[in-house]
């Protein structure tokens, strides 16, 4: 890389460096080319969404991750503005209480600048997952004993899984969980029955994870099209499991096994994707 390059970079950086610092994040080749767009809106005295808009790539993230980029560039706009000449040489002839007001106002937004500074790594959690689970979309009536039997043979192979209730903190709400294991498991074990295709939860984990364009494991459990869950099913692996007895389970996990390591050929929906839940860590 030359030293013209280098300097380049450098600049950017020491400019947006909270921007900067969400961009590498999410688009780890692109984020040049990006910030250089972003830095000729704000230069030529756009706000930070109008900056963004400009900006097709951006508009496939998260939502939660786009609305923390927003702040971390508005805050960079703010740092930017504060470095030209001071907004009190426009308040000379103003009333004393106006000028007093004038600089509450850059107070809040400085201890607002230091609260986002915070949370930037927190959110990147939940837009970049980094660890690797299966999330196993059940019913938890019928097949929640032959969801757990399967879940303790795989975790026993070295898979790590999150399946509902097991894994529900002690006295946390059940939509907020599970919407939130969605969101971040790395692949979906779906145990296809009649209750799972009427079940509403079952239906938002695979819209979810669907959109997201992770791996689908559909385990079938009755002779039913997928597509009847989710027509982005049909590009995902499934497995037929009919009539079978639960003390079969071994050969059921070590057929899973033989496709969870493969890459998938599903593709991401282009459909909006959904916005992840408020960060809280991985699920236990």
């Amino acid at each position: 890389m030359g030293r013209a390059k280098l300097l380049e970079l450098d600049r950017l950086r020491n400019k947006f460096p909270r921007a900067h610092k969400v961009l590498v994040q999410l688009f780890e080749v692109a984020w040049l080319s990006i910030l250089r767009e972003l830095e000729s809106a704000i230069d030529a005295g756009a706000t930070a969404p109008k900056a963004l808009k400009k900006v097709r790539v951006i508009r496939g993230i998260h939502r939660a991750a786009l609305k923390l980029l927003t702040d971390c560039l508005a805050a960079d706009r703010r740092d930017i503005l504060k470095r030209q000449p001071s907004f009190l040489t426009s308040l000379f002839d103003r009333p004393f209480e106006d000028i007093i007001a004038a600089v509450e106002n850059f107070r809040v937004a400085d201890v607002q600048v230091e609260r986002l500074d915070a949370e930037i790594s927190r959110v990147l959690a939940v837009a970049r997952p980094q660890e690797r689970f299966a999330l196993v979309s059940h019913d938890t009536k019928l097949t929640g004993a032959m969801a757990l039997s399967l879940v303790k043979k795989l975790e026993a192979e070295g898979e790590r899984c999150w399946i509902a209730p097991r894994d529900l903190p002690l006295g946390s709400n059940w939509n907020s969980e599970l919407y939130r294991a969605a969101h971040q498991c790395t692949s979906v074990i779906l145990l296809m029955s009649e209750r799972a295709m009427n079940s509403r939860m079952v239906q938002a984990e695979v819209d979810i994870t669907v959109s997201r364009g992770i791996p689908v494991y559909c385990v079938k459990l009755i002779d039913e099209d997928v597509a009847k869950l989710h027509l982005g099913l049909r590009t995902y692996q499934n497995i037929e499991w009919y009539n079978r007895r639960i003390d079969e389970l071994s050969v059921l996990v070590s057929a899973l096994l033989s496709v969870m390591h493969v890459k998938p050929v599903a593709t991401p929906s282009p459909s909006s994707r959904a916005p992840p839940h408020p960060p809280r860590g991985l699920p236990r």
